[in-house]
């Protein structure tokens, strides 16, 4: 949890920083060279709302406050749902764009189910007494479950690998 909870808080500095400067996002082609993305009107909201969410969040787990276990499971559904809704405004456009879809679509639902694996054997840490002393999480099902999902990521690009050089 102390590693979440520092990615949060760098999450809040850099969100911030980005509110602060307006500057969105870099960008670098060899054909273009650099190219620098700015906040337009209210978008910077967006990087304020990020600043509170991360903050809150990162205070959440710091207290071991109750209400952050249920706002995390929020948190991993709702930034699931919007990767694929974006993934699938890019894709379906494109010819066979379906297709990256469902790859999107099932991706998106094994980290998921991985990442609320993980999330659901924290529960205790949560609890208003407090973990058990010497109390650590049982991770060893999760692990097999990554290799399980690694080794399936990894057929997943052979086959695609292996149907784009034999289309050609």
């Amino acid at each position: 949890m102390r590693a979440l909870q520092w990615l949060l808080v760098l999450g809040c500095i850099a969100s911030i920083a980005s509110a602060v400067n307006g500057v969105q996002s870099f960008s670098y082609d060899s054909a273009t060279g650099s190219h620098t993305a700015y906040f337009a009107g209210w978008d910077r909201l967006w990087a304020v709302a990020s600043a509170l969410v991360c903050g809150i969040g990162a205070w959440g787990i710091y207290r071991r406050a109750p209400i952050v276990w249920p706002i995390g499971w929020v948190a991993l559904l709702v930034s699931a749902l919007w990767f694929v809704v974006e993934a699938a405004i890019m894709l379906l456009p494109q010819p066979y764009g379906w297709v990256g879809v469902i790859g999107v679509a099932v991706g998106a639902t094994l980290v998921v189910a991985y990442w609320g694996i993980w999330w659901q054997r924290h529960r205790e840490y949560f609890s208003p007494d407090g973990p058990p002393a010497g109390w650590s999480p049982d991770l060893g099902p999760l692990r097999w479950f990554a290799v399980g999902m690694v080794a399936i990521a990894l057929i997943f690009i052979l086959a695609a690998v292996a149907m784009g050089i034999f289309h050609r």
